[in-house]
């Protein structure tokens, strides 16, 4: 009788028919259990996720402990030796994992178009029927079963509940489990919301959870986990690029399993199957050529609890650069709605627990070219126990509001602004789209912004941020195009050598070590960029095979560090207790496989502190302004524009560049216009000036009052969205792209305010 049941509702592809099943004398409602053994656990359960792909994560996540926890048990059963135990799950993952003899399964079940229910199956540990409920049928005591071993996930019990508010209307959720150790003896439950209780409650016969014996979809042990009517907005095919999976990989960024994606709906004209590793391996594996750069930023941070963290930078070539089958290829990862909430992503074991938007990059490190096409990682999967906890939600979907993160931002921040990749990135870009200021809009702004205080004050050099005074007055950073350097290192590098003048990754003066050792003057109260030559290659310290490793000796004098195109850069600061005056020598070390290592010393020098400009009285007053420039239709595509774009403005003031303003001159707006009236050539130039002036002026102003509003809030990213103090900048909805859309409208009335105001004067 109890697998006649399980059965069917094995087989049952929607919660309704689930609804009938359920109504059956077997499922009688004195057999049904509070989920937790709690009473009113509605509100704990429904708080737990805020996405469905986050939750369904989780669940995956689950199964992955279970295969690691078998294999742990049957290589070491009770011993507690040191070499027996694993940080993170990657590490346990290598030592104790035989790829092919586990089944990891995401399944998509249901009618095609129709409603989607959702399988995950494993060939995991399972479990016993005596510690089935405590296992599955927990608020908090799964985790407490998994807190002895570090590498393992799910130590909090918060997962595995999470998917429920996303079950349909009904909460529907099977489980069944056959312990490795018992095989083919299986035990089971259905989930359900039962809302006139608010309590989620799951199904016993007499109090005791059922079993029967034989065979789930052919295995004899493992878990199997139904989600029925499961509330994804991709309702297609499972195994494609281009749904349900692009998706999930944002939250499943690394796994140590693969995942077999199955299409068990009615979609025998596509690919019915595929798997998967996660987003990370699915860009390096599969989609390298579409890369422009894949490096990694090694960033202390201010915070001993967060420590050194390795920052892995991935950023994808320019549409103008791919073909056509590229460029889609290239929108599975970048672009539309899902970059612009998730382009920063902190990771745990593989797994998404907290993210940052494209307007971080864009607006907080001053990235507004480069964050189009960029995705950042940071790895936390060494921290566990109150640290994790501080800084993540247990929901795993955000930063909390604590120091902790906030300290986590602050220095995030600081080594993207630092990274030398996209720092020259971003000024080849702009070199590439700006075009010369044209002396009429010159005029018209200096006119325009000495009658106004606030733009007056913005585009002066007394209103702007001014550069990090790093570099030596000898250094002057240029861009160039990695892609155009010759550079070809060995497998193995044989030359570290200081560089005492840099110019570009393609331009600079090596020290000349018969001058002595190589000094490098560092401010009391700031960070200088000390450069090495390094003929290695991009990932030679963290590829698979013949890896070196990278010692500074004393690391407590570099803040971050990163390798690119054959440039060793660090970021160095004082000792603690520095005077003006203090000597301090730095010694690097890189070692080789098979070779001795390769070792440079340089001495760094405290010098007097960095002071504030100070402040220029009217005469020294120089106007830092924008640049506008005219964008056609056939140069829609480089600016993400089409008919009903007027304007797309990029900031680069942190840089000591200026704002950038792209305007459209063939949008609707501004050719509605002109299609209306019968005018003269002349008088066209004359309305497509204005046009362009007021849209640039209008556009300028929006976007600097903004920026002011933004800049008194103390959190201008919010950290938790429960705490922030303004709803108007999101990571959805970054200034740019606020100003952008205000414009669609205001444009609709610039060129008829120019012709009544002409036809008045």
């Amino acid at each position: 009788m109890s697998q006649k049941h399980a059965d069917s509702l094995l087989k049952a592809g929607t919660e309704s028919e689930v609804h009938q099943i359920l109504n059956g004398k077997y499922f009688e409602e004195s057999n049904w259990v509070p989920l937790g053994d709690q009473e009113n656990n509605y509100g704990i359960v429904e708080n737990q996720a805020a996405s469905p792909l986050a939750a369904l994560t989780e669940i995956i996540v689950n199964s992955i402990d279970a295969i690691l926890l078998k294999n742990y048990n049957h290589r070491y059963g009770d011993e507690d030796l040191e070499d027996t135990k694993f940080e993170t799950m990657q590490q346990a993952a290598e030592k104790l994992i035989e790829p092919s003899k586990e089944d990891l399964v995401l399944a998509a079940e249901g009618e095609k178009g129709g409603p989607l229910s959702l399988v995950v199956e494993d060939t995991g540990e399972g479990k016993l029927n005596g510690r089935f409920e405590e296992t599955f049928l927990g608020l908090l005591s799964p985790g407490k079963l998994k807190q002895e071993y570090e590498f393992l996930q799910g130590q909090y019990g918060m997962g595995s509940s999470g998917v429920l508010p996303f079950c349909g209307q009904k909460g529907y959720k099977l489980i069944l489990s056959a312990s490795h150790e018992d095989p083919g003896q299986w035990a089971w439950s259905i989930i359900r919301k039962n809302e006139q209780k608010t309590r989620y409650e799951y199904f016993t016969v007499d109090g005791d959870i059922p079993t029967f014996g034989g065979k789930v979809n052919g295995r004899k042990y493992g878990s199997v986990v139904k989600l029925y009517n499961y509330q994804v907005n991709q309702q297609s095919q499972i195994s494609s690029d281009r749904n349900i999976r692009r998706f999930l990989e944002r939250y499943l960024l690394k796994s140590p399993i693969s995942i077999n994606l199955e299409e068990r709906r009615d979609y025998s004209s596509f690919q019915m199957e595929d798997e998967t590793d996660g987003m990370l391996p699915h860009i390096e594996e599969k989609y390298s050529e579409l890369l422009k750069s894949n490096h990694r930023i090694q960033y202390s941070f201010d915070n001993s609890a967060i420590g050194t963290r390795e920052i892995q930078v991935i950023l994808f070539k320019q549409d103008k650069n791919l073909d056509e089958k590229q460029q889609e290829k290239k929108r599975l990862f970048i672009g539309g709605r899902k970059h612009r909430r998730q382009a920063i992503f902190f990771v745990v074991n593989g797994q998404t627990h907290g993210d940052q938007g494209k307007s971080f990059l864009k607006n907080r490190c001053g990235r507004p070219r480069t964050a189009d096409d960029t995705l950042v990682f940071v790895d936390f999967s060494d921290i566990s126990g109150t640290d994790l906890v501080n800084l993540f939600k247990p929901a795993r979907d955000r930063l909390t509001d604590k120091e902790i993160a906030r300290d986590l931002i602050s220095g995030l921040q600081e080594a993207i602004e630092e990274d030398d990749v996209l720092s020259n990135e971003e000024r080849l870009r702009r070199e590439e789209v700006i075009e010369e200021q044209d002396e009429s809009l010159e005029e018209y702004f200096n006119t325009v912004v000495d009658d106004n205080p606030i733009l007056h004050s913005y585009f002066t050099d007394e209103g702007s941020a001014s550069l990090d005074d790093e570099e030596s007055s000898e250094e002057t950073n240029v861009s160039v195009n990695l892609d155009d350097l010759e550079f070809d290192p060995p497998h193995i590098p044989d030359k570290l050598s200081p560089i005492e003048i840099f110019r570009s990754h393609g331009s600079y003066d090596l020290w000349n070590s018969e001058a002595g050792i190589f000094e490098l003057e560092v401010p009391i109260n700031g960070t200088r960029r000390l450069r090495f030559y390094l003929n290695a290659p991009d990932n030679y310290f963290y590829r698979d095979q013949s890896r070196g490793s990278l010692s500074i000796t004393p690391s407590e004098a570099v803040k971050s560090w990163q390798l690119s195109t054959g440039i060793l850069s660090l970021t160095v600061e004082p000792l603690k207790g520095s005077r003006e005056g203090t000597e301090t020598p730095i010694t690097v070390e890189v070692t080789r496989p098979t070779k001795q290592p390769l070792t440079s010393t340089v001495r760094i020098q405290c010098v007097e502190p960095k002071t504030e400009e100070k402040e220029p009285n009217d005469e020294e007053i120089e106007f830092r302004l924008p640049s506008v420039t005219e964008v056609e239709e056939d140069s829609w595509e480089d600016h993400n524009f089409d008919e009903n774009e007027v304007v797309r403005i990029d900031d680069y003031s942190d840089e000591q560049g200026d704002i950038a303003v792209f305007v459209n001159m063939d949008c609707v707006q501004l050719q509605s216009f002109i299609d209306r009236h019968s005018l003269e050539s002349s008088e066209k130039a004359e309305i497509r000036m204005a046009f362009k002036q007021g849209v640039a002026l209008y556009s300028i102003s929006q976007y600097i009052e903004f920026l002011e509003t933004l800049r008194e809030q103390e959190e201008i990213d919010e950290i938790d969205d429960d705490t922030a103090p303004s709803e108007i900048f999101t990571e959805e909805n970054d200034i740019t792209q606020i100003v952008s859309r205000s414009m669609r409208g205001i444009a609709w009335t610039l060129p008829d305010q120019y012709y009544k105001a002409k036809e008045i004067g």
